[in-house]
């Protein structure tokens, strides 16, 4: 991604939906300080983000734990049309946001910045 590549939440969403596979450290930096402005990120909740755009779903989990309302209903299932193709997409559903992707880590970050945008 360019250094002047999109900064709104909806342009940064559909970015990570496209990605193929995990981002470079390069590409990380880049991001992550977009991401967490537009996230409200602490410092702890950085460290995260971080780490999911690296491709750690552990993270990105625990990212959207720490961001979404307690009790917050989510869900990450394979795409039904990429079971088909053979190649592996993901949707994340967030109430009424969904995202899809094929990187699981950066499709939950996708969602959230949907759903930060409206």
């Amino acid at each position: 991604m360019r250094e002047e590549g999109p900064d709104d939440a909806l342009s940064l969403a559909g970015y990570l939906e496209g990605v193929a596979k995990p981002l470079l450290r390069s590409e990380a930096v880049l991001l992550a300080g977009r991401l967490a402005g537009l996230l409200a990120l602490d410092s702890a909740d950085q460290v995260s983000l971080n780490l999911a755009l690296l491709g750690d779903y552990r993270h990105a989990k625990a990212l959207a734990g720490r961001l979404l309302p307690r009790g917050a209903a989510w869900s990450i299932d394979p795409s039904p049309e990429g079971v088909k193709r053979r190649a592996t997409r993901f949707i994340v559903t967030m109430g009424q946001v969904r995202a899809v992707g094929a990187v699981p880590a950066l499709v939950l970050l996708a969602a959230l910045l949907r759903r930060a945008g409206g």
